[in-house]
């Protein structure tokens, strides 16, 4: 999945069971728990995002093996600095 906003959700801004997906390009800020949330025991792909204006490699906020050690990882570097730009 590539160019969604996915921001301002009241608990998780993703949810993925599995790494067969991909994230890029998409805008992941202001969700309420987690912005990205692993369930699965895969590592899932979401390289090359935007986390929020400021947000350093270590200010994600995800939910993967660092939680849970029975889940995958989010394989999140590297990380956007700007906004992506939307097509619409």
């Amino acid at each position: 999945m590539t160019a969604n906003d996915i921001s301002h959700n009241s608990k998780v801004g993703l949810r993925v069971e599995d790494g067969k997906g991909v994230a890029w390009g998409n805008t992941f800020v202001g969700n309420g728990d987690y912005d990205l949330y692993n369930a699965g025991a895969d590592d899932f792909k979401a390289m090359g995002n935007w986390w929020g204006e400021g947000t350093s490699a270590t200010g994600v906020r995800i939910f993967d093996k660092k939680n849970n050690t029975s889940i995958g990882r989010v394989l999140y570097l590297p990380v956007l600095q700007t906004k992506p730009q939307s097509d619409l």
